[in-house]
């Protein structure tokens, strides 16, 4: 009877000891299972907060940029003329086309130091009268334009140019048009010398492009095929580059 109940005794406390192993089994392999817990955010810090800072983009406060001006973009002008020198203004000559049996006329007159380039088309044997200035050696060597401040009757000018450049057989100058986009006011037009093309007794032709650096003369003609007057005042002609 001893022994049973030392038996049961014994039974007792061997389930207990089962019933506490269990138990930390259990325990062990919750803890290991549970997923682990992210950085604790601040207390003053919302999750809504973070996520804002994160998706929002930090404002730089606004600065003004001065472009200092590059040795490309400065441009120099050399005044060709004013029409201010009595001699120089002289230098200007007319060629009309009576050099060829034409009826056209055109004259220039100077006031108020401008220059008037005027008179009338007759297309009947011609159709052009023009003005031709000789200029100084290497004058146009370093410039990509010419630039004219001048009042136009909205009719189509041209400037032409001449160089040094023996070509044997014939007679070779170099125009463009001015462009000018008002009639009666004051502006400025700038022809760009690598538009010139060349042409023979107003003719295109196909031949080697302006010597700029062997320039000896320009002009200013009309000559657009329409009989009637014409009034060109010119302000100022400059070479640019």
């Amino acid at each position: 009877m001893c022994c049973d109940w030392s038996v049961t005794r014994l039974r007792g406390t061997l389930t207990v000891f089962a019933l506490v192993a269990a138990g930390c089994s259990s325990t062990t392999v919750q803890l290991a299972q549970e997923p682990e817990v992210p950085t604790t955010i601040s207390s003053t810090t919302t999750t809504s907060e973070v996520a804002a800072t994160e998706k929002t983009p930090t404002t730089l406060p606004e600065t003004t940029t001065v472009t200092e001006p590059t040795e490309e973009s400065v441009v120099d002008c050399t005044t060709v003329t004013d029409f201010t020198d009595t001699a120089a203004n002289a230098q200007w000559i007319v060629v009309n086309d009576n050099v060829m049996g034409g009826r056209s006329l055109g004259d220039r007159t100077f006031t108020d130091d401008t220059m008037v380039f005027s008179g009338s088309i007759n297309t009947d044997g011609g159709g052009f009268a023009s003005l031709r200035l000789p200029l100084e050696p290497d004058l146009m060597a370093t410039a990509d334009r010419m630039v004219f401040r001048a009042r136009s009757d909205g009719r189509s000018y041209v400037v032409t140019f001449d160089d040094s450049v023996d070509r044997f057989d014939r007679r070779v100058s170099y125009r463009a048009p001015i462009e000018f986009e008002a009639t009666g006011e004051w502006e400025t037009a700038t022809v760009m010398l690598d538009d010139l093309f060349a042409a023979s007794f107003g003719v295109p032709v196909e031949a080697e492009p302006f010597r700029k650096d062997l320039a000896t003369r320009m002009g200013i003609m009309l000559s657009d095929g329409v009989d009637g007057a014409f009034t060109l005042e010119l302000d100022s002609i400059e070479l640019c580059g």
